[in-house]
């Protein structure tokens, strides 16, 4: 299966449930000590976002989330799939 294919499904049931522009948001959670958060940053740093980290309690894993307004299902999709190839973080 593809990497777009894999995102059919989502795809569907965002223009079934948004209406554009939007605010979306995006949580992950990750290792406390790993070098995603950096590399979450980097994808998300030329947007207008709101950014929100927590962690868990005993602190070895914490979680991000990031709002942001979206003009069309496509910057949705984009963002996951760039996000897809960092090891260690899940997307929710």
């Amino acid at each position: 299966m593809s990497e777009n294919n894999s995102f059919d499904s989502l795809r569907e049931k965002l223009e079934e449930s948004n209406k554009y522009p939007c605010r979306y948001m995006f949580k992950y959670v990750m290792p406390a000590d790993g070098e995603q958060e950096g590399q979450l940053k980097e994808i998300f740093k030329d947007l207008k976002t709101t950014t929100t980290v927590g962690k868990s309690k005993t602190g070895k894993y914490k979680s991000i989330t990031i709002v942001m307004t979206v003009e069309n299902t496509d910057q949705i999709i984009d963002k996951y799939l760039k996000v897809e190839n960092i090891k260690g973080l899940v997307s929710l």
